[in-house]
Parts: structure tokens; sequence; C-alpha cells
């Protein structure tokens, strides 16, 4: 059962934050049939290096004045022995991490393609539409060729990170580098969430995150096999907001950051 407009008003106003988490959580609670289930993981971050320089995050390095001693490229010998599993009850591996230039898709087939060879086991859970978009702008690939090329060396399925908030106004204030909504759901796009998915139309993207309120935004989309799955031969590409706009302000904030 998704909120209205005015409980999310109202929650959004009150003080109360225990409490309205917990109504919020009895509520989803009541619509809940059969076994919850949820997922043991390892979020590895193999840089945190970056040149989006979002608001909100003090997790970054830039590439470029004294923070970037600070900074880090974690090796592939080091990548793979953190994906080793502790348990058996841990399966699946989350890796993400900042916008390097130098980290173009070579070097992430390496990564994938050497954990997958030393734990073929294991659900590698990587990257977000930023990171894709960034991969794909740095190797001169279209984002399709982009997906297709990291799923051959081992990607299993794509995170929903780097949303945010889907409204290009607040993006702007809090993370003006960043992809803008249109690039966003033009990574969604591509990622096939089920077997018959074949849409590639922003506007049905849109309208499917609109219409599912009481899902979260950062859905994760797994890659599908069969009709839906992500072809080398399909055609795609960076929209065009992404391409010489998001260069243009990165390198009006590199000038001011170095």
């Amino acid at each position: 059962m998704s909120l209205t407009k005015q409980q999310a008003v109202e929650m959004f106003r009150s003080d109360d934050l225990i409490g309205s988490a917990w109504r919020r959580t009895r509520s989803a609670a009541s619509c809940i049939r059969g076994t919850v289930t949820y997922i043991i993981d390892r979020n590895i971050n193999y840089t945190n290096f970056c040149t989006e320089y979002c608001t909100f995050c003090a997790f970054y390095r830039p590439l470029k004045g004294p923070a970037a001693k600070e900074g880090y490229i974690l090796n592939f010998d080091t990548s793979t022995r953190k994906s080793a599993r502790p348990s058996n009850s841990e399966h699946r591996r989350a890796m993400q991490g900042g916008l390097h230039p130098d980290l173009k898709i070579d070097w992430h087939e390496r990564m994938l393609s050497g954990i997958k060879q030393r734990f073929p086991k294991i659900h590698l859970h990587c990257y977000s539409a930023s990171e894709i978009l960034a991969i794909a702008e740095y190797s001169n690939l279209s984002v399709r060729d982009t997906i297709a090329r990291l799923r051959d060396s081992g990607l299993d399925s794509i995170p929903g990170g780097g949303a945010e908030i889907l409204d290009d106004e607040v993006r702007y204030k809090i993370a003006r580098l960043k992809c803008l909504t249109a690039d966003w759901l033009l990574v969604a796009s591509h990622r096939a969430p089920t077997r018959h998915a074949h849409h590639r139309d922003h506007d049905v993207w849109r309208r499917r995150v609109h219409r599912a309120p009481g899902q979260p935004l950062a859905m994760s989309l797994r890659f599908a096999a069969g009709d839906g799955r992500v072809s080398r031969a399909s055609a795609g590409g960076v929209s065009q907001t992404h391409g010489n706009t998001r260069r243009k302000r990165r390198d009006a904030v590199s000038c001011c950051k170095s």
C-alpha cells in the first residue's frame, strides 16, 4: 500500500521521525504475504576518485589538488581477494566507485572477469547509471554495448544507484555534474527487468516509475535471458544531454577544484 500525497506531506513535516517510520513499517507489513527474505553481501568500492563532486558525498576524492593524495584505485588482486566468500551465506558482491577517466571498459572487463574466474558462483551486482554512462563516454561506446561487454565479462545485475531524486532542478542543486533524469532512464531502459521487457522508450520507463509508488526508485533490474537480454548488435547511445553538456559542466568545476 503506497502513501497518499497528504500522508507523505504529513510525514515530511512531522518531528516524530521514529513514530512516522513505525507507522510506515506497519503499513508496509500489512501488505506482505509469505516469507520475507534478505541478502547478505559485501560492497566493494574499487576507487574513491571521482569527477562529479556531489555536495552530499564525503567519499569522493578529486583527481587534482591536496585531497588527491587520499584517493585510491584497488588493484585487481585486492578486488578479487575482497570478493572471497567467508561463508556460504554470502553469494553477492556489490561493486561501485567514483568516476575516473582512466578506468575505461577494458579495465572493468579485467576486474569483473578476474573475480568471476576465481569465484564463478558469486553474483556480481555492480555499478550505477552514472558509472555506466562514464565508462561508455570514456571508452567511446554506446550505453548498450558497454552493458553488453560488462555482462559478457561477468556482470550479473546493475543496481539502481545514482537516482537520488529524479528531478533535474533538484539534481542540479545537489549534484550538478551527475547524469540527468533522461540519462538515468536511458541506462534503465537498457537493463532488462523481465524476459519480455523489450521497451526501450524513455516515456515508457518514466510512466513505469510513476506507476510504482510503492517501490523504491533504486530498482535492481537484473539481466534476463531470452528476448529481454541486452544484445551487442542492438543500437543505443548516450543521450544528447549527457555528452557535451556534461563535459562542459565537469570541466568548469574541475577548473575551480584544481
